[in-house]
Formats: structure tokens, sequence, C-alpha cells
């Protein structure tokens, strides 16, 4: 079990240690005789890293074999710096390019492997190629002689369909991407930008003969992964510094790119990310911040300062007035500052120019379509209050009108109104009455009756008290007679 123990911990003490990066020259001093068996018969002779084509030997083929980039029983080997890969040939003892190799996935796998355990200390690095070296000899070197002026894709050609990703910049990030191999192998359609591959990527149009922003492509996180790996561990120099966040924008930061930068009312005051506008986007304010982080303007005197996302689109102008930057677009039209511009832009790891106009252009669009629904909102809103209100109003009125023509029947008397819609009747003359019903005798006055009335009610209080008082005597008696 301690022997387990310990063997399992050192296996992966081992794994966790990377191996020193080999030149290819160190090939020779690899023990092939011992790892693999002395080269039985039908394996291939890795000791032998020499083209089919002109008996030449291949340093490419050399390297990946001097860091143990083979297995004694497989017939191709992948490259570990590009995506070449060669196949054995037995018969004439040599190898020769094939393309094929790189579907076997336990090849891909033990590549990688092998590429993932060498250490990152720049020794047998692949150095950077630049946009201007993009050719189609330097892509056939790179993808064997297979590959011709009419394959497709077609690798040596830089050529963006959209008409407004043809800057300078865009063309710029994708020759660099193709001439580095920003692709896993070299029949892949999709082409990652080294500066960005999350970001971007191109897919190639076979109809139009170009290459087309792609958002397919990024769906593969393989082929990401490997153009990181690649940008990140194979090329020996990074191919772009990233950008500075809003949050190095100060005083200070400026003085360290402007020395003699002062504090004044009458030049542009580099410190100050005050946008002009009221009625502008918050992430248009962190566009013009980042862009000062990132001394986007051609001198330390200039007035105008570019996006770094999208420097052909969108510039602003110092305002001495105001002391703020205005948004205009006098500053596009200065080719000096805009070339200048430009190479600043390309030593950053920016995604192409038209991938982040058209990202910006789509925030703007959106929030514009939420401000126009939240206005049409607000007015449906006010016109709905507006027929509430008009309504309450004739209400209130009716029954304003209604309380006036009870008052006026309430006082006695019907209103004018009513007059006019209830027809008047005749008077009816009284009608005398039957003589047998007339009153004879004179009449009575008010006070007279009253004292009649008066009269005959103390008559009968009496008459009822006395019937009281003789009954409770008879009570008394009969009460008296049970007693003796």
């Amino acid at each position: 079990v301690i022997t387990i123990f310990v063997y399992s911990n050192l296996i992966s003490l081992i794994q966790c240690r990377c191996h020193q990066r080999i030149d290819w020259k160190g090939y020779t001093s690899v023990p092939f005789e011992s790892i693999c068996r002395k080269f039985p018969e039908g394996y291939p002779r890795f000791d032998m890293p020499f083209s089919c084509s002109d008996k030449n030997l291949i340093e490419e083929l050399a390297y990946t074999i001097a860091n143990r980039g083979f297995s004694c029983s497989k017939h191709c080997i992948i490259s570990l710096k590009s995506n070449l890969s060669w196949k054995w040939n037995g018969i004439d003892q040599c190898w020769n390019e094939d393309v094929s190799c790189l579907n076997y996935k336990d090849e891909l796998n033990h590549r990688n492997q092998v590429r993932d355990n060498i250490c990152k200390d720049g020794i047998g690095c692949t150095t950077l190629e630049q946009p201007d070296q993009l050719t189609h000899p330097q892509m056939q070197k790179k993808c064997g002689e297979s590959y011709t002026v009419n394959s497709s894709p077609q690798y040596h050609n830089p050529k963006i369909c959209d008409t407004n990703g043809n800057s300078k910049n865009d063309i710029q990030d994708l020759s660099q991407s193709l001439v580095n191999g920003a692709f896993s192998r070299c029949q892949n359609w999709c082409v990652y930008s080294l500066k960005a591959p999350n970001e971007a990527a191109w897919m190639w149009n076979q109809k139009d003969q170009c290459w087309e922003l792609s958002e397919d492509c990024l769906k593969n996180a393989a082929e990401r992964g490997y153009v990181l790996d690649l940008k990140e561990n194979i090329l020996c120099q990074k191919p772009c510094q990233n950008l500075r966040n809003i949050g190095a924008h100060t005083e200070n930061d400026i003085l360290k790119k402007c020395p003699q930068y002062k504090k004044t009312t009458q030049g542009p005051q580099y410190h100050v990310s005050r946008v002009c506008e009221t009625e502008v986007e918050q992430f248009e304010r962190d566009e013009l911040k980042l862009s000062l982080s990132n001394y986007a303007f051609s001198s330390c005197s200039a007035w105008c300062v570019f996006s770094i996302q999208r420097p052909h689109s969108k510039a602003w102008k110092w305002n001495a007035d105001k002391q703020c930057w205005s948004t205009i677009n006098t500053c596009l039209k200065i080719d000096s500052d805009l070339k200048f511009i430009e190479e600043l832009r390309f030593s950053y790891c920016l995604a192409p120019e038209s991938l982040s106009t058209s990202t910006i252009e789509k925030q703007i669009e959106i929030k514009k379509r939420k401000i126009n629904i939240e206005k049409e909102r607000r007015e449906q809103n006010k016109e709905e209050r507006e027929k509430r209100n008009k309504l309450r109003a004739e209400n209130a009125n009716q029954k304003q009108e209604m309380f006036k023509q009870e008052n006026s029947v309430n006082k006695g008397g019907i209103s004018d109104i009513q007059q006019e819609q209830v027809p008047r009747k005749p008077p009816v003359a009284p009608q005398p009455q039957p003589k047998s019903v007339q009153q004879s005798g004179p009449k009575l006055s008010d006070p007279e009756l009253q004292k009649i009335i008066g009269g005959l009610s103390l008559v009968v209080l009496s008459f009822i008290f006395l019937i009281i008082y003789f009954q409770c005597s008879d009570f008394s008696d009969t009460n008296k007679r049970h007693r003796a």
C-alpha cells in the first residue's frame, strides 16, 4: 500500500513538472532504440526527419521529434508549432506532408498533451510574423505543397467581405492571424483573431472569395482554445498588449505620457473626461474615458481624441469655452491623426474595428428603441389620463346641474327648464257642495273652538278620576272584610 501511494504521488509530481523545450537539433540525442525497441519492422524511423519531396531535413518535424511529439506505433506526427502534419512512407523511408493526420483524435490529443507539458520559457518558440509577410509561398510553407493559389479557403487572401470592415486595422488583424496560422488545421474554414480569439473570427465565403465575421466560429471552444494557446504559449512575441482600464485615467497618468502637461484654460485637458452633450449614454462617456486612458491622441497638444474602439467613426474635440469634449466629425478628416491612431490601435488586443463599431451601434440602437418605446408609453398614458379627466369633468357638471334643479324644486317652484318641459294645466273651477252636506249656522273662530275642546277635556278627566276613586274605595272595603 505504501509503495502504491509513493508511486502514485511520484507520478503526479513528475506530471506537474514541465519539460524543458529542446531545439530541433536535439532530435539526434533522443534514445529512439530504448523508447521504440530498436524500431521494429514496419515502425516509422523517427531518427530520419527527412522530406520525401527533396530529401532535405525538415526542421519543424525535427523539433517535434526532439520534444517527443511522436508515438512509436503511430505513422503520423503533428507539428508542435503549427498545423503541419507528416505521414511516414515506409517504402521510400521518408516523411510526406499529409493533412489527413489532423483527423486522428489520438494524434491530436498526444500533440496537445506534449505541447502543454513543455515549459513556457520562450526557448524554441515560434517567431511572430507580421501582416506584410502574408504571401502564397509563406502559406504554402505552412500548409504544404498541396496548398495552391486556387485552394479553398484562401489563407493568402486577406479580403474582408463587409465593405465597412475593410479598414487598415481590420485587414492587418486578419493578415496577422492568417500568416501566424490562427486556425487549428489547414483545411479549416474558420480563422480566429490572434488578438481577440474569444471575440472575433472570420469564415471563408467561397461564393464571394472573401472572409466575413462569423458568430458560428466562436461557438467552437476547441478551436478558440487552440488559438489562445498559440497566442499565449507558442509565439515568442505577444501580438498585442491589453488595454488600460478607465480607472487608469488620472492626472498623474497623463503626466507620465506628457511630462510638460499643465492645467490650463486654453489648451486641451486630457485629465478631464466630461462630454459636452447632455443626452449621452453612460457607455459613450466610458468610451471617451477609455480612449483618454489609452492615449488615443496624436500628440500632447492635439485637440482631437479618437475612440480607441472605433476611430473612423467616433472622435471628440476639446471645447475651451465649456471646458469639455464635444463630439465632432471634423477630427475624422485629419488623415495624419487617423494614421497614428490606427497604429496605436493595432498594438492593443482589440476585436476588429467593424465588430466594435457594430456592437456599439447596436447598443445605441437598442437604447434609442427603448427610449422611443418609453416615450410612446408615456404619451399613451397621458392620453388616457386626459380622457379620464374629461369624463370626470362631464360627470361633475351633470351632478351640478341635477343639484341645481333639485334646489329650485325644493324652494317651492318648478324651475324654468321644468316649466318649459311640463305643459301647464288649465285651472279647475271649485264645484259647489250639495245642500245636504253644507254646514248651517254661524261659523266658529279658532279661539272659541279651542275653549270648547278644553272644557270637554276637563269634564272627561273628572269623570275618569271619579271612577278610579270609587273602585279604589270598594277594594279597601273588601280587604277589611277579609281581615275580619
